[in-house]
This record gives structure tokens, C-alpha cells and sequence, in this order.
């Protein structure tokens, strides 16, 4: 007996009798809880090519039971007690992760013979892409290599094609299957979300930061230097405050920001959103290697010019908040200078301001380092500590005591 292939035919098409009534027989035997037919039934092609790969195992309890685990997923994120259902099942039946490679492969398989289906790769019904989703957390949660791998294979079908072109299934199963890698990776969730399984450490931590990086596409529009990017019509920003922690956020057409992600966002360019959420992680690894730098300068800064030190400092929109969060002297021809960085109007250039509020002009050629409160009295020390609580500013290294 290979394969139960009686829900192969479309309806129209004859089934011999004896071929349906050893269906019937099989059936018969199964738990009434495993509704395998139900849950594989011919609504796509990829429903179809599952059912076939799975053949005389597809009523086998365990794997009938893992399927009917995989189709209860109705969102991008399962719940936790899921989770804990389907690492509760593949721990006490091993078995039942060989329905992952059917589950997984049969994505884009185009089939051949009576009743064959011809398709498109992003034609998905819901219930396919919810099933899809379920199998992509669930070989996240056996932690299995193979298994990943054929993960990365099936989202790839979807993961370059315009918004446009993808179903509600497949959309969803892109969703799903980027935040299931996103967590086994160890990515931190966004804001809606918690973080949902513990980073794999080892080769299966690996293999999904890896499918990660091949898998995400970031807006074409994205300039690495950006510090906002367009995003269908919304438009993404970045932001990163004094202390280094950088934030995304959205804006509408009409500039209003957005107090939640976009589900649109979410839903029609899961990629691309993944990509952002990626890049968040890369400008904070930025900022704290800055933050670093800064604390190996507190006091011991060889300077640099002040033109270099601009070039390095302020004029990147990622450094800039932490930059003038710093108290820094510049020494000048009438002598040192200590000050805050500040921009003289909006188009105009950089200087410092001291505690007197008076702006310094100060050239291409001269020195600038951080202020070493070590050398100050201590009436110039409480002076700025008072200076910068009362501007709410929180430094990025402790160059100042806290105020009280």
C-alpha cells in the first residue's frame, strides 16, 4: 500500500471501488480525532502534493497529530501553549517529525498525472498558508537543520515577489515563517510581540540566522547611511536616542506617526519589514561599538581635528544624538573651549556652547576631544551635571556623575 490517493481526484473524475473501499477500511482505524483527509483536502495544488508525499503515512496517529497540531495556527505567532504542544509531541514521538520534509518540500511542486494541478508558487489558500505557518514554528521548534533548510527553500518562493502577487496564504506563511527563524536566531521581538522561543544555541541557532540573512529584502529604496526608508505608502524611520537605543517607527501619507506598526506592513511586505526590524539590530551593534569607543576616550582623548571629528561624529544621523548628549573642549586660538555641540540654525554649521550659553565658532584645524571633568573644579563639574539634567539629557557613558 504506497498511496491513498482517492482525494487526488478532482470531483468529476471516477474512483474504483475497491480503491474506496480500502480508504474507507484505513479510515475506519484511525482515532476519530485525526481528520487527516479534512485537514489535506484538495483545495490546492500544494494541499494536494502534501497529501500525496505523506502517502499510507499520513494516518500513521503521530503524524496525523502533528499535521492537526500545524493547521490549528491561525496568526503569524503561535501561542506559547502550542508551542509547548508540539515540543511536547516530537519529544515523546520522535516520529512525528517526518511529516516536516513532506510538509516543507511539497511547496512548488508541480504534479503530474490524471488530476494534476497546474499552479502558481504564491497561489496559496488560507488554509494552506495557515498550515504552511504551523510547519515552519514547528521545525523551529524540533531545532532540526534539514528541516530548516527546507524552510528557507519554501519561503524563498515567496520572499522576492511583489506584495501584489502573493496570497493571503502565502503572505501569511511568509509572515510566519521569517518570525519563527527570526526567533530561533535570537532576534529581539518587536514591540507588539514577546519572544517566543529560546535562542537555539549551536548549529540550529546558526542555520536560521543564516536562511535570515538570504531570505530578507530590504526596500530598494534604502540607503545604508538612511535613516528612513519608504515602505509602500508608509514611510519607516529609525531613531536612536542619547543613551544608543534605536527604535522603529512609521509614518502615514500624511506624516501623522503611527503608534503601531502598519498591518499592511505587516501583511503584504513581511520581508521587507523583516529586513527593517534586522537593520535595527545593525545600528544598535553601531552604536554600541561608538559607545565603546567613547568610554575608552573618557579620559585619555588624543583629539582630533575638528573637521574629522564633525565628519565622524555629528554628521551621521545615527551618532549625532549621542554626540551632543557629551561635553567636549576644542582648543582654539583664544584658548580652550568647553561646550555642547549645537547647529547654528538649520542650515547653518556646528559650534559649542558653554554655560553661558555663548556659541564658539571654531576651526577646520583645531583640536577636539571630551572633556575631562578630572581637571575641572568641582563648581564647573556640578555646573554642567546641573546643566544637563535641567536639558533632560541622558549621556551615552558616564562622563558626568548623575544629576539628583
Amino acid at each position: 500500500m504506497h498511496h491513498f490517493d482517492l482525494l487526488l481526484r478532482p470531483a468529476g473524475i471516477p474512483v474504483p471501488p475497491r480503491r474506496r473501499a480500502l480508504v474507507e477500511r484505513v479510515r475506519a482505524l484511525l482515532p476519530s480525532a485525526y481528520d487527516v483527509d479534512g485537514l489535506l483536502a484538495h483545495r490546492d495544488a500544494y494541499a494536494t502534493a502534501v497529501r500525496q508525499a505523506l502517502g499510507a503515512t499520513a494516518y500513521r496517529p503521530e503524524i496525523a497529530a502533528f499535521v492537526g497540531l500545524c493547521a490549528e495556527v491561525t496568526g503569524a505567532r503561535p501561542s506559547y501553549a502550542w508551542l509547548g504542544r508540539v515540543r511536547e509531541l516530537v519529544q515523546r514521538e520522535p516520529g512525528a517529525r517526518a511529516a516536516l520534509a513532506p510538509l516543507l518540500r511539497s511547496v512548488g511542486v508541480r504534479l503530474d498525472g490524471p488530476g494534476a494541478v497546474r499552479y502558481e508558487d504564491a497561489e496559496l489558500t488560507e488554509d494552506s498558508g495557515r498550515l504552511l505557518t504551523g510547519a515552519a514554528w514547528a521545525a523551529c521548534v524540533a531545532e532540526r537543520v534539514p528541516a530548516l533548510r527546507d524552510l528557507e527553500r519554501a519561503l524563498s518562493r515567496y520572499a522576492g515577489r511583489p506584495p501584489e502577487e502573493l496570497s493571503a496564504g502565502a503572505a501569511l506563511f511568509l509572515r510566519g515563517g521569517l518570525a519563527a527563524l527570526g526567533a530561533l536566531a535570537g532576534e529581539p521581538a518587536d514591540a507588539a510581540d514577546e519572544r517566543l522561543l529560546a535562542t537555539a544555541s549551536g548549529r540550529p541557532g546558526t542555520a536560521a540566522a543564516e536562511a535570515l540573512r538570504r531570505l530578507r529584502r530590504y526596500p530598494a529604496e534604502l540607503d545604508p547611511a538612511a535613516m528612513s526608508v519608504a515602505v509602500g505608502a508608509y514611510t519607516a524611520h529609525f531613531t536612536v536616542d542619547p543613551t544608543g537605543r534605536v527604535s522603529l517607527g512609521f509614518r502615514n501619507e500624511q506624516g501623522v506617526r503611527l503608534l503601531h506598526v502598519p498591518r499592511r506592513v505587516r501583511t503584504h511586505t513581511p520581508a521587507a519589514y523583516a529586513a527593517l526590524r534586522a537593520r535595527v539590530a545593525e545600528l544598535t551593534a553601531r552604536t554600541t561599538a561608538f559607545k565603546g569607543s567613547l568610554t575608552e576616550r573618557l579620559h585619555d582623548d588624543p583629539g582630533q581635528t575638528w573637521a574629522r571629528w564633525r565628519a565622524l561624529h555629528l554628521d551621521p544621523p545615527l551618532l549625532e544624538p549621542l554626540t551632543r548628549a557629551l561635553v567636549w573642549q576644542a582648543d582654539t586660538v583664544a584658548g580652550p573651549v568647553v561646550g555642547l555641540p549645537v547647529r547654528r540654525g538649520r542650515a547653518g554649521g556646528w559650534a559649542l556652547r558653554d554655560l553661558r550659553g555663548h556659541f564658539h565658532e571654531v576651526a577646520d584645524s583645531a583640536t577636539v576631544r571630551l572633556w575631562d571633568p578630572r581637571g575641572a573644579d568641582a563648581a564647573e563639574v556640578a555646573a554642567w551635571t546641573t546643566a544637563l539634567r535641567r536639558r533632560r539629557l541622558v549621556q551615552p557613558v558616564p562622563q558626568l556623575p548623575p544629576g539628583k
